[in-house]
């Protein structure tokens, strides 16, 4: 899905065995972003159902769910 709006944050959710993993910052999956620049980051680990990844998953689904954010498809 792609959002058509104002937005340039830069997330990552991971959710495994009951783990939530959460990295929050400045850099693009990009090898330069990852080993070259020098990019800030914030990562937070919890459990399901902590407070910081409860409220980072709820702001992700109300994006990813916005009346302006797209499937994207071969066209």
């Amino acid at each position: 899905r792609v959002y058509d709006g104002s937005l340039h944050s830069k997330g990552y959710l991971f959710d495994a065995d009951g783990m939530s993993t959460i990295i929050i910052g400045s850099s693009n999956l990009t090898q330069s972003a990852l080993l070259l620049n020098s990019e800030w980051n914030l990562m937070v680990k919890s459990y399901d159902h902590g407070s910081i990844c409860d409220a980072t998953h709820r702001e992700f689904d109300r994006l990813w769910n916005a009346e302006n954010t797209k499937p994207v498809s071969l066209d």
